[in-house]
Formats: structure tokens, sequence, C-alpha cells
């Protein structure tokens, strides 16, 4: 009875173990589905699959599931939610569902269903809502089973029903009435499964004839069960027929007879479970049987069965054992609908991975980090763990038996980390372990003999850790150690490591052995985790390979995993983040592939070859077949059957039948790569959806792009503001576990393919224009789909670009060419009559600014004959002082030459103003006294006719921003028009008003008034009031007035009655300016304060100043230059300064230069405006040279304005005079220039010191008295240096430097020396440390005593008296 059981329970994990020949992917309702019992499978005619579960219908396209769900408002909807029993596809393509609400017919085009139902006043309808099964005949016929027994059409286009009932005594029929299969077999006979028996209906005679067949325990030979699930005719032409309590029963038609197949318990190779859900057959005769216990494959020819069921430790085994339906696509990929598990799938091409993980409930693998392999001569294997010992597997019964440490036993292993195994040339089977040393297996007594590193014995193992172990076809037994390599003497049990000394011929890159290897050509490959070794055949040392992560042609990395020669002879080498290497031994060069080139992972951890020139390549990312011919990676991972990515260390094996093993994390793994097949097929891929702004759109609704299923839609068209759109498409190809590839293009739009892993493509903005959408699929074997699919895409151009708009935009552009052609012929008669106008305007305006100009430039001319009447005038009255008579006439000749003048002036400003270069320089002044100050230049006029004249001002001080030159042109404008027009006894008032935010300056008189006529024009340039008598002016004054005080952001109004015979007249002048001043710019801000001139005078007599003429000590005069192109004015300075001045003449600024070089005057005065060079440019270049850098300038121009001005002072001039000037003002600036170089002199002969680089320089003069003190410093010593020297280290002749020295310090050149020597002499003496004598001779004199009489000429004091002077007094 032990026996029996023993033999029972080895048959239930043979059975158990043979489960991994399939491996079941699952879609569940992680995936979408809509529930787990899936009671129907059906894959249609353009490769949807549909499942019909106990919760609604859901149809798969190998990407998303979309579930039909039931809407009681939309008649187009499926009819019921619940329980959908089957899915079937007629003849014409029709699919049909029926579920316990009736029947439904799939409408592809629309997405949509037909209802079909049963309806009681309609004997032609469904007889009842439940419907359970479908079959369609060899004639078309459809028929369709429920509760009430058998409908059936006679086309798929009929919808009247003909019904087939269940038997009665009076009338043949069905054997029951719940019908739960249909077939036909090959003689045409209709099979009907039901509740109650088997029934089998012939057509003969015009008549249908009923054979019924029910089991009975008398009759052996018939059926065995009544309540019939499925039938299938086999292709023997047997009928098999599956029932709920019988098991599997086979009708041969020739016999007549029922064969039974049965659930045996002590027979494994019977049915799993006598209730059969569903029977089919694939292409090979066997028969798939579902079953409620799992599912049994019977091959009719053996008469054996083949269990599948759910195993709960192996993911990819059967879901649920409870099965409801199996459907085989014409692919052979199977389908298997389960009670709790969902969908199943077996693919034809699945890759044949054979797992072996631990198990607590059958004999296992020990443990599932599977370290290393090894096959024995029995080709069973070895297998070593990390931390769970070594297991034996016997291949043939499939058993495993384990080896563990056991500290009790001394014969057993000595660790259970199991590091590599090793079968030597006399079948010896040896471990190595992570420290546990070297253990050898001893057969005979199931044992094991232990080898571990003795301290005391220097012939021992190196080390504990043992990483690898291998025998050389020289019976050299190698292991490799933490601490080394050993070459172990298996006679005398000895080791002997030739690693440790340096001296050793054997000398590796690193003590870390991490792999051994012997190729075809005996040559020895040492892989450690410092690098690469090789010792070719015959050699007793090893060579290194360089390491260089940026060089091609050597080794990327130097810790080594593995080495593998190829069926070609070429070494291949895996390391740690380097790659896979190939070895080329005619260049010693290697060629790395890595993850850029197709490898899963960078990590190599083993390497295994195969036939046809492949590799197979573990990783720590997945598992790698490489061509080395078309040198191309095909990756396999988790979702091919792999139990995990990551893969152990040197833990591969090749047994002699070519199967493949792999250790892994997760298990060990086992496939022979000739079982792997290719599918040459790529599914047809079908468009799934459309989103229109990311959101799906549907048939028929408001966005109106489809008309009906994407799938079956042939165009799209979109507006121009459905511009953001994406297309789902998907390849209806269910084998490809890992996922597919994909691209696509759009035709008209895009050259170049798109290679995309997701089925998607997005467009936005297109384009208005015609375009195709192509797609093409291709499966993980990279085999792509040769047909396209495409889809048209219209996108329609915007309103404003339509046909119609075209045409209007015609018609507008034809109106608005007609209306521009009328307008243009308009305006060409209008410009015809503006242009005679024009020129006319243009005529009045050049004569204008003609006029203008005219005016200007004889202004500009007029000053300079101005000059040379002012000048000698103001002469004559200081010559006449005594002759009142003469003194009086010659007061008026100067009073209308400073009117003039001043005429001069206005005119000047009113063109600058009227060009736009009138800038002012505004600063903020007490208005108030300024006011007041204008008003008392005009008081004596008042006394002179008698006008009652009054100032006005409730404010004491009104600060405010102007410009007080100009805006005093403005007030003396408007007063001297006061006093003009108002008649003697009259009366003129100004009055200043401060308002909040500005100041009122208001000048009235009673005088003659101004016609009304005239106030609009009287700011006008030029305008003279005809109608007065009094208008003599030029009419530039007032304008000028306007122009100033609009650029100061105010505003002049006048206000005026004109007298009669009874009333005087009355005029009043209102000025306004801003207070504040941010509305000026920055530009129009003074630099520095300016202070309040005295105004204009009047024109009224003025008392003249007697100047008199300037005298100096000197006993020679002063040289002048004078530089002047006019002759009558140069001639006028001369003659006015040459009795004190001596003066030396030039016409332009080349001649005047070259003569200030030539005679260094003490004092130039130039012309501005002049040929060749102008005086800006003489002057420039005077203030640049160090010969005449010292020299004063007085710069004399007809250009009176404030630019010119500061440009002339920029250039470094000492005084700026406008013409035309008075003589005697001339004078006075000569003086003072002059005088003030004899201060300067005179300070620069007294600070001559033998220290000038402590002195700051600023000026040029001092940077030219440093620069001679520096060589005087340098040469002092030099009893030879004198003036010659000094003439030659300056660079300057000698005239030149004299009278420049001259003119600075008032010495001559050796006068200067000598001082500069007996000033440092004082310096010396006043030290106290060196004798007279050495005083004189480091001062450069050679005699004594003319040191001696110079120093007291210049101190009053011979030298021992200046030294005994100087000494401190002692207290």
């Amino acid at each position: 009875m032990k026996k029996i059981l023993i033999l029972i329970i080895l048959q239930f994990i043979l059975v158990n173990l043979s489960f991994s020949q399939f491996s079941f992917d699952h879609v569940s309702v992680s995936n979408g589905l809509s529930q787990s019992t899936v009671l129907s499978v059906l894959k249609d005619s353009r490769g949807y699959m549909w499942f019909g579960t106990r919760d609604r219908l859901n149809r798969y396209d190998a990407r998303n599931i979309k579930i039909y769900n039931y809407n009681p408002a939309d008649s187009s909807s499926i009819s019921c939610n619940d329980y959908v029993f089957f899915v079937f596809e007629d003849q014409g393509k029709n699919i049909w569902i029926g579920t316990s609400r009736g029947l439904n017919r799939y409408i592809p085009e629309s997405d949509s269903f037909e209802r079909i139902l049963q309806k009681n006043i309609d004997p032609g309808s469904l007889n009842s809502n439940n419907i359970y099964c479908s079959y369609q005949d060899a004639s078309g016929r459809l028929w369709f089973g429920g509760d009430k027994g058998i409908n059936m059409l006679s086309s798929s286009t009929s919808r009247k029903f003909i019904h087939f009932y269940k038997g009665t005594l009076t009338k043949a029929g069905l054997a029951g009435n719940q019908i739960y299969a249909i077939c036909q077999d090959r003689a045409q006979n209709i099979w009907v499964g039901t509740t109650e028996g088997l029934t089998r209906i012939s057509f003969k005679n015009g008549k249908y004839v009923f054979k019924n067949f029910t089991s009975s325990p008398t009759d052996p030979d018939g059926l065995d069960g009544n309540s019939v699930k499925t039938i299938i005719e086999d292709r023997k032409g047997n009928i098999c027929i599956g029932t709920e309590t019988g098991g599997l029963n086979l009708f041969n038609p020739k016999t007549s007879k029922f064969s039974h197949f049965k659930h045996e318990p002590s027979n494994s190779n019977s049915l799993i479970n006598n209730d059969i859900r569903k029977i089919i057959t694939d292409k090979n005769g066997v028969l798939w049987i579902g079953t409620m216990d799992g599912l049994n494959l019977f091959d009719e020819d053996k008469k054996e069965f083949k269990l599948y069921q759910h195993d709960i430790e192996n993911r990819n085994s059967l879901s649920d054992n409870s099965i409801k339906d199996i459907y085989i696509d014409n692919y052979g990929t199977v389908w298997i609908g389960t009670m709790f598990g969902g969908v199943n799938i077996i693919h034809p091409n699945a890759i044949p991975f054979t797992i072996y993980q631990a198990s607590k409930y059958k004999n296992s693998i020990s443990g599932n980090v599977v370290s290393t392999i090894i096959g024995d001569a029995k080709q069973n294997l070895w297998i070593g763990t990390e931390g769970k010992g070594i297991n034996y597997f016997d291949k043939k019964n499939q058993l495993f038996t384990h080896y563990n440490n056991d500290p009790k036993n001394a014969g057993s292993i000595s660790a259970n980390f199991v590091k590599a195994i090793f079968k030597d040339g006399d079948n010896n089977i040896w471990i190595g372990l992570h420290r546990g040393g070297l253990d050898l297996f001893q057969p005979s007594s199931n044992s094991f003999k232990h080898h571990r590193h003795n301290e005391s014995d220097p012939y021992s193992i190196s080390s504990d850790i043992v990483s690898c172990i291998f025998e050389d076809s020289f019976h050299r037994f190698w292991v490799g150690t933490s601490k080394g390599l050993d070459i172990f003497d298996k006679r005398l049990h000895q080791f002997r490591n030739y690693i440790n000394s340096p001296s050793t011929p054997l000398r590796l890159s690193s003590y870390g052995i991490r792999c051994i290897y012997e190729d075809s050509h005996h040559n020895i490959w040492v892989g450690t985790t410092g690098g690469l070794n090789l010792m070719k055949a015959g050699s007793t040392t090893f060579t290194w390979f360089k390491i260089d992560e940026t060089d091609e042609k050597t080794l990327r990395k130097g810790y080594i995993n593995c080495i593998n020669e190829d069926s070609d002879g070429a070494i291949w080498v895996g390391s740690f983040h380097g790659g896979l290497s190939r070895y080329d031994p005619q260049t010693q060069t290697f060629k790395t592939y890595k993850m850029q080139s197709g490898l899963p992972s960078d990590n190599v951890l083993n390497i295994q070859s195969s036939e046809n020139h492949c590799l197979w390549v573990s990783t720590d990312n997945g598992l790698a077949k490489f061509n080395t011919v078309t040198q191309k990676f095909k990756s396999y991972a988790v979702a091919d059957g792999l139990p995990t990515n990551e893969f152990s260390y040197n833990s591969s094996f090749k047994d002699a039948s070519g199967n493949l093993y792999f250790g892994s994390y997760n298990g060990l793994i086992s496939f022979n790569p000739r079982q792997i097949k290719e599918s040459g097929i790529a599914s047809p891929v079908r468009f799934t959806s459309l989103k229109l702004f990311n959101q799906p759109v549907g048939i028929k609704d408001n966005t109106n792009l489809l008309k009906q299923d994407i799938s079956l839609t042939q165009s799209i068209t979109f507006t121009a503001a459905q511009n953001v759109f994406s297309i789902d498409f998907a390849a209806l190809d269910y084998n490809q576990q890992g996922g597919g590839q994909y691209m696509y293009k759009l035709q008209g739009f895009e050259k170049n393919w798109n290679y995309v892993k997701v089925p998607n493509a997005t467009y936005t903005n297109l384009p208005a224009g015609d375009y195709d959408l192509l797609v093409k699929a291709g499966n993980n074997d990279g085999y792509w789909t040769n047909d396209v699919t495409s889809v048209h895409i219209v996108i329609l151009p915007p309103l404003y670009k339509t046909w119609w708009a075209y045409f209007i935009y015609a018609i507008c552009f034809a109106g608005v060419l007609f209306l521009l052609i009328r307008f243009f012929r308009r305006q060409a008669r209008l410009e015809r009559d503006l242009y005679y106008e024009h020129l006319n305007s243009e005529r009045q305006q050049e004569v204008h600014r003609m006029k203008l100009d005219f005016f200007t430039k004889v202004s500009h001319e007029i000053r300079t004959p101005l000059t040379l009447i002012l000048a000698p005038v103001e002469k004559m009255i200081d010559l006449t002082v005594d002759n009142s008579l003469i003194g009086r006439q010659l007061v008026y000749v100067k009073q209308n030459t400073d009117r003039l003048m001043r005429l001069v002036n206005e005119l000047l400003d009113f063109r600058t103003i009227e060009t736009g270069h009138m800038m002012l320089h505004v600063a903020e002044l007490d208005i108030v006294k300024f006011c007041y100050d204008v008003y008392m230049s005009f008081e004596s006029v008042s006394a002179a006719k008698n006008i009652n004249y009054q100032f006005h001002s409730p404010s004491e001080n009104v600060f405010v921003y102007f410009d007080a030159p100009q805006f005093e042109k403005v007030l003396f404008n408007i007063l001297s028009n006061a006093f003009k027009f108002t008649p003697a006894e009259g009366t003129i008032i100004m009055r200043v008003d401060s308002q909040p935010d500005s100041v009122n300056i208001i000048i009235t008189d009673n005088g003659d008034g101004i016609s009304s006529a005239a106030q609009q024009f009287i700011f006008d340039e030029f305008y003279q009031d005809k109608q007065s008598s009094k208008s003599s002016g030029w009419g530039i004054g007032l304008a000028l007035a306007k122009n100033i005080t609009e650029l100061h952001k105010g505003k002049i109004t006048v206000k005026s009655t004109v007298a009669t015979e009874d009333n005087s007249g009355s005029t009043c002048f209102e000025v306004s300016l801003l207070k504040g001043k941010e509305h000026f710019s920055e530009d129009e801000f003074a630099d520095v304060l300016i202070q309040h001139r005295k105004p204009l005078e009047p024109d009224y007599p003025a008392a003249i100043l007697h100047i008199p003429v300037p005298e100096f000590n000197n006993k020679e005069k002063q040289l002048l230059l004078i530089v002047e192109d006019n002759d009558e004015v140069r001639g006028f300075i001369k003659e006015s300064l040459s009795e004190v001045y001596e003066i030396i003449e030039s016409t332009n600024g080349l001649d005047g230069w070259d003569m200030a070089c030539k005679i260094i005057p003490d004092l130039i005065v130039s012309d501005v405006t002049m040929p060749v060079m102008d005086g800006l440019e003489f002057c420039s270049k005077l203030k640049t040279d160090d010969r005449t850098s010292h020299i004063p300038v007085i710069l004399l121009t007809a250009k009176a304005a404030h630019s010119y001005q500061l440009q002339g002072l920029e250039t470094g001039a000492d005084v700026y005079l406008t013409k035309p000037f008075s003589m005697q003002v001339l004078k006075l600036n000569i003086r003072n220039l002059i005088l003030a170089r004899h201060a300067m002199r005179k300070k620069y002969a007294q600070q001559i010191t033998l220290i000038p680089k402590n002195k700051i320089i600023e000026s040029p003069d001092e940077k030219f008295l440093n620069k001679l003190m520096d060589i005087v410093e340098r040469k002092m010593e030099d009893p030879d240096f004198d003036v010659i020297s000094l003439v030659n280290d300056i660079a300057m002749s000698q005239t030149v430097l004299y009278r420049k020295i001259k003119a600075l310090t008032g010495l001559n050149i050796a006068d200067f020396i000598k001082s500069a020597r007996l000033k440092q002499a004082a310096l010396l003496l006043a030290q106290n440390k060196l004798s007279v004598a050495d005083v004189a001779y480091n001062v450069g004199f050679k005699d004594r005593k003319y040191f001696s009489k110079e120093f007291k000429k210049q101190f009053g004091k011979v030298p021992s008296e200046y030294a005994r002077d100087a000494q401190p007094t002692s207290i």
C-alpha cells in the first residue's frame, strides 16, 4: 500500500512539472475587462477579440478594452448587460451576441447593435430571450439555442424564426428544450446538446428527422450523461460530446457507439473532471477540453491526457481551473475563458522558458537565487544557490536532491553559499564555496571532502573564498580565490599560490579572480576585478589588456564577469557595466557592444553560444540573443515569460542536447534555442479612436467628424477650428507580449516615417489641404506589415480662405480699385492745383528763409564794424572827459551803437529759436528781485519823460526756475514798447503776482493801445501795426518774447484798448511762468549756480568809466601776439595796445601757431572765425603743446551764443569776448592775465625744490616744471651739467626754453639750474651731516669759494652760518 501511495505521489509530481510547457498570459479586470467570468470568446474578421462576460460585452484590440453598456434610452445599445452567453460571427461577417435578454447583431459601421427580442404577438420572433448558443450550417442557416428550444433563421438577413421544440409522444423533436450546444457534422447532420440528452437532426425528403440519444445505465455503449454542454466533430469524423456529469463521449458514426473518457482518481492519464464545458480541436487534431477543474489536452491516437491547472506559485500558469470557453484563432493563439480568472492566452510562438523555482508544496529546487550550474556525466545538473546549498537535479525523473551544510555532520558541504561547481576530467564534482573553501563530492558515501585554508600549512588553499574552478587541457587544476590564483596538485593534494609574490611570472592584474576559461587554441583567459589576463599556449606568463573608457578599441571596464568562445572561434568578454566585447587576435583589439547597440544592460553577467551564430547573453536587465552575423540583439524580459530580469553572475550551462540553463535571482531558467520560433507575420493595423482637443470623438456626435466607426472610415474632414487632434491605432497582434512597434507618416505634410512604441499620432495647426495618414506595424521579431493602413484627412480652410470668401475679396478689390482710380484722378487734379500753390508757398518760405539768413549773416558781419565804432568812441569819450559838449555827442553815438548791437542780438536770438537751436539754462532764482532789477533799469527813462512808473509785488520773494539772460529780453522788450507808446505824464505799472502753480508778471500802461485786429498778429515775426504812427521797429521784439516764454513752458497774452479823443488807451501784457522744475528736461538745467547779472540798459546816456593803463615793474615790454584776419580790427587793436605792449601780428591761425612756437609771446589775442585754421583749433594746439601751454589766450568772435562761448572755453581759452567788444574790457583782461602770470611765476620761483615727486601736478605748467626738476635732480651732482645739457634733455630749442622758463619763473636757464642746486644745498646743510665742501660737490659746484659766494647771494648767509642757524636750540 505504501509503494502504491509513493507511485501516485511521483505521478502527481511528474504531471505538475509538465505544466511549464505552456506559459499563460492573462487578460483580467486589471487590464480593463468588465468582469472575471468570461463565458464566450471570439475573434472577428477584422481582428478584434470579443469577450462575453457575466457582466457586459468587451472588445479587445491588443491594447485597450472597450466595454459595451446597456442604455435604456438608446435603442442602438446592446439589449442587456447580464450574461453574454456567446459571441458568434457568421459567414456574412455579422456578429451575433446572445444574452439573457435577447439576441443582438453588432453593426460595425455605427458601433451599435440591432436588438432582436421575443415578441409574444409575433409568432415568427424569438421564442425566448435567453439565448445560450449559436451555429451556422453549411447552407447558411443560423441556429440559436435557448431555454425554450431552437430558433432558426434561413439567412442572416431574415428575421422570421423557425422554432424546434422538445419532442412529444405524438411528434418527434428535440431531446430537451434547454439548448447549450449545436454542431453540424460532415454528413450535414445537426447535433443538438440539451440538458436532457443529445439530438441528431437530419434533413430527408424535405423533412427534419430527429434522433435522440439519452443516458442509460443498461447501455454501456450509449451516451453517458444527459446534460450535454459542448459538441464538436474531430478530424476522424467522430462526434465529441462533453457532458456535465459523464465526462467525454466519442460517438462513432460508423458503429453508432459511444466511447467514454471519465475522471479516474488513481489514473493520472485520465480526464481531470467529468464536468466538461467546452471542447475544441486544434490543427494537429488534439482535443482541448475545458472542465470545471482544469484544462485537458487529449491525443486520441495515443489516448494520452495532459493536464494544465492553476499553480499558486507560478504566475504564468492557468489563472483559474473552472473553464467556460476555449477559442483558437487564425494564428493558432488559444484563448480560454474562465469562471473567476478572466481570459488566459497561449501564444503559438511563446518562448518555451521552463522555470524551476523553490516550492513549499512539492519537490523543487532549494532556493531561487541560482549562483552556478554544471552537468555531470549523466547530463544531470548540479545547481548551486546562495545560502540554500547545492541541488542535484535528475532530469529524467524531474527530482531534486538537496545538499546543505549540517554542523553536526562533518561530511556535509562546508557552506551553503555555493560560488562554483566544476566537473574534472575524472568526472569528479568540485564545489567552490564562499568562506567554505573547496569541496570534493564523494558519491560512494554521498559526502564531501573539504579543502580549507590553514595558516600553518603553506600548501593549503590560499583563501576559503573560492570564486571559480577550472581544469585545463594540460590537467592543471586552477582555483580562483579572493587572494589570487591557486594551482592544485590533485596527486599530492597541495595548493601552490603564485600570485601573492610580485616576482612570480604568473602575476595577474588583480587578486580578485572572477572567471577562468580555456579557448580552442589552449590559451588560458583569466578575468579579474582589475582586468583581463591572457596566458598563451606554451607560455608561463600572463599578459594584461589595456582598459580605457575613451578608446573604442580597448576594453571599457576592467571588472570581468565572463569569457566564452563561440562556434566561429571568436572570444567574447562580458564585464561589469562594460558591455559585450569581441576580441580580434590579429589586431589585439576589442569591439564593444553596449546598450546603444541594443543590449538590454551594459552589465553582462554570462555568455552562452548556440547554433546559427547566436550568443545568449544574461544581464541584470533581461536576457538577450545576439546574432554575430547581423550584429542585432533581441531582448527577452519578464513580459516574455522570464521570472525576473536579474540574472546571476557566471551562472549558465549548455548541455549535450543544446538546452541552455541560466541562473537568476528568481529561479533556474531552461530553454532550447531551437524551439524559439520567430513570427514572420505582422498583424494589420486598425484605427481605434479619434480625439479632438484630447476629448474622444463619437459617431455622429456634435463634432460631425465620424459618420461611422473610425476603423471603417475612409476620410475625415476637419474644420479650420478643429486644429488639435490625435488618432489612436493598434496592430491586432495578440502574440506580442512585450508590445509591438509602429511607424506612421502624414503624407503631404511629412517626408519621413515616425517610429513609435505608443500607437498614437497627434497633429496641431495643420495648414489647409488634403493629407493621408499612413500607418504600419511591426512585431517583436522585426517583421513589418506589407499593407499600409491609411485614412484620408481633409483640413478645411478658415472662413476667410474659402473660395466664396476669395470671390467676395475679388468683388471688394474691384470696388476698391474703382474708388481708388476715381480718387487718384481727383487727387491728381487736386495735386496739380496744390502744386502751384505749393510752389508759391515754397517761394515765399524761401524768400522768408533767405531774408532770415541774410539778416543773420548781416548781423554777424555788423559785429566787426561795430567793434571799430564802439571801441574808438569809448576811447574818445575817455579822452574828452573835460569837454562836455563833445562828450555828450559821443555818448549819443555810443548809445545808438549799443541799440544797434541789441537789435542785432535780438535778430540772432530769433533766428536761433526759429531753427530750434536755442537751449535754455535755467536755475532757481528770485523772480521778484529779478523783475525789480529790470524795473530799475528804466527808472531814469521814466524820470526823463515824467512817467508815473510803479512796481508792485505782494510777495517779497518768489523763487522760480528760469533762464535769466533770456527772460530778461522778454521783460526788456515789453517795457521798451511801453515807454515807446506811453506819452509824457502817462503811467506804467509792473506787478508780480504769485499763484499756487504759477507766477504772473503783469505790465500795464495807458498809452495809445493796440487795435483788436493787430492783437492777433502782435506776436508774429516782422509784424508791424500800420495804424500806429510810432511803430518804427522791425517786428522782432515781441515775437522773440513769445518764443522765449514758450521755451519756458509759459505763456504771454495781451489785452488792449485803443486810445480815443476822449479817453486814453490801455495795454496789459501778462507773462505766466510755471512753478517747479518738472516741465524742464535735464539738459535745460544750468551746470552751476547762475548769479543774477546786471540787466540790459535802456537807450539812455550812461557814465563812462575811466580805466587806467596797466603798469608793470619790469623794464621790458610784454610781448603780445595778435591773430586776426580783419586788417582794420587787427590794426585798431595794435594801435590801442602798442604804447604798453610789444605787438606781433598774424593773419590766420596757422601763421599764428608758427609765430607762437617761434617767439613764445606773453599773451595771445585771437579771432575765432579765420581762414586756414580757425581760432578754436589754434587755441587747442597752443594749450596741448608743452612749449606754449603756459601762454594766456583771449578769443574774440562775433558768435555770441552761449554754446559758442562754452566751445571756446573748452579749448582752453582764458577769456572769451564777443564782438563788438570794449577796448577797456580787453585791456583790463590783458592786464589781469599778465598780472596773474607774474604772480604764478613768483610762486613757481619760490617752490622750486628737489622733491617735486611729492607735489600733486595738475596744470600743464606744473607738469612742465616737474619735468625740468626731474632732469635737474638726476644731473645735479654732475658739475658739467649746464644749459646745453638741459636743452638736449628737454628736447626744446634754447630760445623757446628760455622764454618758457622766463615766463614761468622769471629766471633764465642758467639761474634756474643754479637756484635749484643752491636750494638743494640749503636742504643738505640743514641736515648738518655733511661738510660745506661735501655739500658743494654733491650739488655740482667744483669751487667751494664760488659756492659760498653764490649761496650768500641767494640766502644772505654763508653756508656755515646757514647750517648753524638751522640746528634746533637746546633747552
